[in-house]
């Protein structure tokens, strides 16, 4: 039986333009966006499509639309978005800190777990992993290495055996691989990413599990660093 993948209809496309809209050019929570005619407009679409589109946006929790006074942006916390909503996190410097700081703290755990309950075929599959990566690195396929790189801090949520551990950290999923594709923008940065993966490695097979966390930390922070520096180019 074939699988219907439903279309695109003006107002999701109207909804991602919105979010876009806000993303680019940074609106902050309380600021008031332009009015529905705007987007009639800017879309070359109807107002009633338009206005399904805000009460869509409401209803994600994006904007609040207050009758007779406008249209106002809504702060998103991290644990609260859908994936459409990715863009309006990436572009929060606030957020980005948040979501490391939320990330060192169960990574650093999950890594010091792994350390301490690996199998040898935990220890081939990050090995393999870490082949994969180094073969991106050398074909300069930057997207695909970041594609292994998700894989190799996805495993280590498997190996840490604890399934409510792994459960949150999967939560994390979406804003983990939007960090790791904008941390890694260029070849210099991949060959310290590989050095910092092979290191997690080796501390993990060794069962250091303080050296574990302390490497992983250091990975994550530059990691932010980087997503820092990218937002300051735009």
């Amino acid at each position: 039986m074939s699988i219907i993948i439903a279309a695109k209809t003006k107002t999701d496309m109207v909804v991602e333009n919105v979010i876009q809209t806000i993303a680019t050019q940074n609106y902050k929570p309380g600021d008031k966006i332009p009015p529905e005619s705007y987007f009639v407009k800017e879309y070359g679409v109807s107002r009633v499509t338009v206005r399904e589109a805000f009460k869509r946006l409401s209803s994600m929790g994006v904007v609040t639309i207050k009758s007779g006074d406008g249209t106002f942006v809504n702060a998103i916390k991290p644990f609260e978005f859908k994936e459409a909503l990715l863009p309006l996190l990436t572009i929060n410097p606030d957020v980005i800190e948040e979501i490391y700081e939320t990330r060192i703290c169960i990574e650093s755990y999950i890594v010091e777990l792994a350390a301490l309950r690996k199998t040898d075929n935990d220890l081939a599959e990050l090995s393999m992993t870490i082949e994969h990566m180094t073969e991106c690195l050398n074909s300069k396929d930057i997207d695909k290495y970041s594609l292994y790189d998700d894989q190799f801090h996805n495993y280590l949520g498997k190996m840490c055996g604890n399934t409510t551990l792994e459960s949150i950290y999967e939560s994390l999923m979406t804003v983990r691989k939007a960090n790791i594709a904008k941390s890694n923008k260029t070849d210099d940065n991949l060959t310290v990413s590989i050095q910092e993966h092979q290191d997690i490695y080796n501390a993990i097979k060794r069962g250091d599990a303080e050296t574990s966390k302390y490497v992983i930390k250091k990975h994550l922070l530059r990691s932010k660093k980087n997503m820092l520096k990218d937002m300051n180019r735009l």
